[in-house]
């Protein structure tokens, strides 16, 4: 009967040792193969790296938080010296809006601060590009203070250069919404060149 305990107690210890042994077994494959993946996985990683970065050296350098402003060019109206007609200067915007030439107008001093834009439209009218431009009562309060010919070039130099800096070739311009008109005239229609 010892013999069969030994016997029986020796064959299970071989069974155990030799399922554990392919278990190991299956656990050094199993890692083995999972190694290689990865291997492979951080291989191909680095070679698109590689090529990211040698395609990257091509490119001229850029800075990612700074996008490059594109800057246009306008032209202002202003007076002359003599007060009898109109000089042109060039002012700088960075998109083309009624609120940037009119910042390029007030620089110029072709108008104070505070005078805005409603509305700014570009129509065609019988094949032809016309502005329709609605400013607040800032502007008629301003033009209604001055003789005839700050007058004249005042709503000159912002017609002019409202028209130039959007290609029409007339433009209208009111005052919350109703006719411009000052003491000393009114502007119902559109205007043309100054």
């Amino acid at each position: 009967m010892k013999k069969l305990k030994w016997v029986i107690l020796l064959g299970m210890s071989a069974v155990l040792a030799f399922g554990c042994q392919k278990q190991q077994e299956k656990k050094v494959v199993k890692q083995t193969t999972e190694k290689s993946a990865e291997e492979k996985t951080q291989k191909k990683e680095k070679e698109t790296s590689e090529i990211k970065d040698e395609a990257d050296m091509t490119k001229p350098a850029q800075q990612p938080s700074q996008e490059p402003q594109v800057v246009q060019k306008i032209t202002v109206y202003v007076s002359n010296e003599n007060a009898d007609g109109f000089v042109q200067e060039e002012a700088e915007v960075s998109s083309l809006t009624a609120e940037e030439v009119l910042r390029c107008l007030t620089e110029k001093k072709v108008i104070p601060s505070g005078i805005q834009a409603n509305t700014c439209q570009v129509v065609q009218i019988n094949g032809q590009s016309l502005l329709h431009l609605d400013l607040n009562m800032a502007f008629q309060n301003y033009v209604e203070t001055m003789g005839t010919t700050g007058e004249y070039l005042t709503i000159g130099g912002v017609a002019n250069t409202f028209m130039t800096a959007y290609g029409c070739t007339g433009i209208q311009i009111t005052v919350d919404g109703e006719m411009l008109g000052t003491g000393h005239a009114e502007y119902p229609g559109y205007l043309s060149m100054f």
